[in-house]
């Protein structure tokens, strides 16, 4: 394909997408923002008070290794499929990549991303949080 066809279509789809923008801006109702408007609201119940707890951060941390093995643990589903045909070289390259996902899963565990039990309690919204800080002494100077 020619490189002016391709810069073509790119200013093709630039030109229109400006366009659409602009005339949405100009044609478009427009929006007027209130203090109601602003407040949060969810299935129809407008809120009172916040959460009661936030998440802990190891919660979304085991989420997206979840996710992220859950997706490439999919991929052995084509590889199963042409096991036969692949043959030694397909068998070799899915090992590294089996590999490769167990040892993400050892160091994730290695570091304690799936130990639950000595993290510590979630704490309350606006709950007060006091940590027991050690206040740095100054040295004393001595005047000869």
């Amino acid at each position: 394909m020619p490189t002016w066809a391709v810069l073509t279509f790119g200013l093709i789809v630039l030109v229109n997408a400006t366009f659409f923008i602009f005339v949405n801006r100009w044609l478009g109702p427009r929006r007027r923002t209130s203090a109601v408007k602003q407040e949060l609201f969810e299935c129809g119940i407008p809120s009172t008070a916040p959460p009661p707890v936030q998440y802990p951060v190891y919660f979304y941390r085991l989420a997206v290794v979840f996710v992220l093995l859950d997706v490439e643990l999919a991929f052995f589903l084509p590889w199963a499929v042409l096991a036969r045909p692949l043959g030694w070289p397909g068998l070799i390259l899915m090992g590294v990549y089996a590999g490769t996902l167990v040892v993400g899963l050892l160091y994730f565990w290695r570091h304690g991303g799936l130990v639950f039990w000595e993290r510590p309690a979630a704490v309350p919204v606006g709950a007060e949080v006091r940590r027991e800080v050690p206040v740095p002494v100054p040295a004393q100077r001595t005047e000869p």
